[in-house]
């Protein structure tokens, strides 16, 4: 991917350019370094703000938001991820508006505001649920379940996660390590406020749902 940017800044390809910097800000982000992945989304960012691509600076916006968020710069996340949601819903961007809503609500969550980050994970997962993109499906239910869990609803978290982890392994999409990690806190919490018997049978239903029942639970 470095020797094919150094080739598109040879040619003064912007949209080249720009793609092969959002590639490599996706490859540094998923390898831990958040610092890389930011100054490279930031990149891609100017050129297509600078470009006049709205649909291509929307997703470098929701990228920006999802490493300013992981950075724990939430200030940053919310106002990268809002303009990205603007632009898609002048474009009509229904995909790339879901990715921002997401973003958005982690950030709500993170910052106590668990009504609103309960509405954006919401809205979000319809959409991705009615464009078929089942990947995006499980990230926004992840989403919902964390926010259930610090609403202490507890056993509705549970069926939630349970029904999220059977959707990854049919799609072969693991969490990222770093995700993992924080949802193995919230299972941890999970189990110290149900009883065995309640925790078990959360996850039984959870994992027997069919995808419109989990999608009515979590909403």
């Amino acid at each position: 991917m470095e020797k094919s940017l150094a080739i598109r800044r040879g040619l003064g390809n912007a949209r080249g350019i720009t793609v092969a910097l959002s590639n490599l800000g996706l490859v540094a982000h998923q390898s831990g370094d958040y610092k890389r992945a930011r100054a490279l989304h930031e990149e891609a960012m100017e050129l297509t703000r600078a470009s006049g691509d709205s649909k291509t600076l929307a997703s470098a916006l929701v990228c920006l938001g999802y490493t300013a968020l992981t950075q724990g710069d939430y200030a940053a996340s919310r106002a990268f991820s809002e303009e990205a949601l603007d632009l898609c819903r002048q474009l009509g961007d229904r995909h790339t508006a879901a990715q921002a809503l997401d973003n958005l609500g982690d950030v709500a969550r993170l910052s106590d505001e668990l009504i609103h980050a309960h509405a954006c994970h919401a809205e979000a997962l319809e959409i991705v649920a009615e464009l078929g993109d089942m990947r995006l499906v499980a990230q926004c239910l992840e989403g919902l379940g964390r926010v259930a869990s610090d609403l202490g609803n507890w056993e509705r978290a549970m069926r939630i996660f349970a029904f999220e982890n059977a959707l990854r392994e049919t799609l072969s999409s693991p969490h990222l390590p770093e995700e993992q990690k924080i949802q193995d806190g919230f299972v941890t919490a999970a189990r110290s406020n149900l009883t065995q018997e309640q925790f078990e049978l959360a996850c039984r239903e959870g994992a027997a749902m069919s995808m419109e029942q989990a999608i009515q639970d979590a909403v």
